[in-house]
């Protein structure tokens, strides 16, 4: 349904809307304008950062001689989920260790508790910390890199391994924490200086 803009009464009527109040019957786009009524010229949406929302402006401007409908770009409501919604991606993006960046997403973080453990139960049944066929006496033990290179992991790097990614996640979750005791919780929370 077409919206007709009515500068002097600063509101949108449909054309049902304007042969009711105003008296004028099948008002169309085309001829709306010899009646004081307009239709806003659309412009494109633009991008935000994901602390912001984009709205479609209340009332239109009137810009280079046009009825323009604009968008206004405004801080997202922030409420708790949205900042567990930023940990969560914070904790999946990865961690650094040994060098290297790690994958830390579900899946990821599941698989290195796996061989921690393992590698736990090697060293206490009196294994070696330095061996490097702990885990299968013909293949050492190898980890994949973001960079895809493989990582020979012996049990006590696995342990340190395990505990970085450990580490990773329980900075985050403080972090976020933190942020939601904060009242209000600040508009750019998005921002790195706020997370580790």
């Amino acid at each position: 349904m077409t919206k007709f803009w009515h500068p002097d009464t600063g509101a949108f009527y449909s054309a049902r809307d304007i042969q009711a109040r105003f008296k004028i019957g099948g008002i169309t786009p085309g001829d709306c304008e010899k009646y004081g009524f307009f239709v806003p010229v659309s412009t494109p949406r633009p991008d935000a950062a994901a602390n912001m929302d984009v709205v479609e402006a209340q009332y239109p401007q009137f810009i280079d001689g046009a009825w323009t409908q604009v968008w206004d770009v405004v801080p997202r409501a922030i409420c708790p989920r949205v900042v567990d919604a930023e940990r969560d991606r914070r904790i999946n993006a990865g961690f650094a260790w040994g060098g290297k960046q790690w994958q830390s997403d579900p899946d990821s973080r599941e698989n290195i508790n796996g061989a921690y453990s393992s590698a736990l139960a090697y060293l206490m049944s009196g294994g070696s910390a330095d061996e490097v066929y702990w885990s299968n006496p013909n293949t050492p033990l190898t980890w994949l890199a973001e960079d895809n290179s493989l990582v020979t992991m012996t049990p006590a790097m696995m342990i340190d391994f395990g505990n970085a990614a450990l580490a990773h996640k329980k900075a985050h979750i403080f972090a976020g924490r933190s942020l939601k005791d904060t009242d209000p919780i600040p508009a750019d929370f998005v921002d790195d200086k706020w997370w580790p």
